[in-house]
């Protein structure tokens, strides 16, 4: 929410991220992690099928196995600034 609203830093200077546009609300649904959870440890590397996951979407990302959680959010931020509190 805060980075939709543009009250977070950019890291790159003393200025804000911009503001969404148009950006959709999100909900969050256990029912959909737990779904994904499931599927995810069947280690396919691999789409779920699309009957499988009620007309949802998915993202699929593989990579090396990294044990420390700030490498794994770094990892797969592809690049993205992480900020810290």
């Amino acid at each position: 929410m805060m980075v939709a609203q543009g009250t977070v830093k950019n890291g790159r200077n003393p200025y804000n991220c911009p503001n969404a546009a148009d950006m959709y609300q999100m909900k969050y649904d256990c029912n959909l992690e737990a779904s994904a959870l499931k599927f995810a440890k069947q280690c396919t590397l691999l789409a779920s099928p699309t009957s499988a996951r009620s007309g949802q979407g998915e993202n699929v990302y593989a990579g090396s196995l990294v044990t420390n959680k700030l490498s794994a959010a770094e990892t797969v931020s592809c690049g993205m600034i992480l900020l810290r509190s």
